[in-house]
């Protein structure tokens, strides 16, 4: 449930949601769907009958909305609290969700798909004695990378073996030849949510592959620089 604070609820009620195309059942927007994608919008995390329930997906997106008001205001507090000390320029502040939450993108809501709306997650940071801001990093930047980053920032050396790297010379605009050029994604079966199955999926800058595991059903290849809404 979202469960916006008694102060913002209400805040987003006027605004309109406008639905994703690839909410559409069949068309352009909706080519060569998986059986199983299709067969999940009749299912708990499917956008027709989302949680079993007739809930309003524009509805319950407001309240996500301002659900996230208070978690702004948290933020601020924090910031407001290193400004006073006078730690805001040299703190690093990562702001980041765990996963990206569909609301009627190829027909599904939730998150455990390797779909863009799902796999991405967004991810801001500041430290302006280490870098300057305004700067979108267009490499591929992963969780495995947060803490590397962190120990990188503390001098501390990060342990043998990790597939992640310290981001700091992408946040300060240089370039490495050697950064990660694809990323795999997973997602296993999980008995609370048996509708989804286990799918692995290899993201490079351009395209992706899904491969769906156990089930009789269609792989899915996208060029993420024609098609970035995956329709087709």
């Amino acid at each position: 449930e979202f469960i916006p604070a008694e102060r913002h609820k209400g805040v987003y009620a006027n605004e309109t949601f406008r639905p994703p195309k690839t909410m559409d059942e069949s068309g352009p927007n909706a080519q060569h769907r998986p059986m199983w994608v299709q067969n999940q919008r009749n299912s708990w995390h499917g956008v027709d009958f989302p949680y079993h329930s007739d809930l309003s997906i524009a509805e319950y997106y407001k309240r996500y909305a301002e659900t996230l008001l208070g978690v702004d205001d948290s933020v601020g507090r924090v910031l407001d609290a290193l400004r006073e000390r006078g730690q805001l320029d040299s703190t690093l502040v990562i702001y980041m969700g765990d996963n990206g939450f569909a609301f009627g993108e190829h027909g599904l809501i939730d998150k455990r798909t390797a779909y863009e709306e799902s796999m991405r997650v967004p991810l801001l940071a500041s430290c302006p004695e280490l870098f300057s801001g305004g700067r979108v990093v267009e490499p591929m930047v992963a969780g495995l990378d947060i803490m590397p980053t962190v120990l990188d920032v503390a001098g501390v050396a990060p342990p043998e073996g990790l597939d992640g790297r310290s981001m700091i010379p992408l946040l300060r605009g240089q370039t490495d030849p050697q950064w990660r050029k694809q990323l795999l994604y997973e997602y296993y079966w999980e008995r609370n949510f048996p509708q989804t199955p286990t799918m692995h999926a290899l993201r490079t800058d351009r395209y992706k592959y899904i491969h769906y595991y156990g089930i009789w059903d269609s792989d899915e290849l996208y060029d993420l620089h024609e098609d970035p809404l995956e329709t087709t």
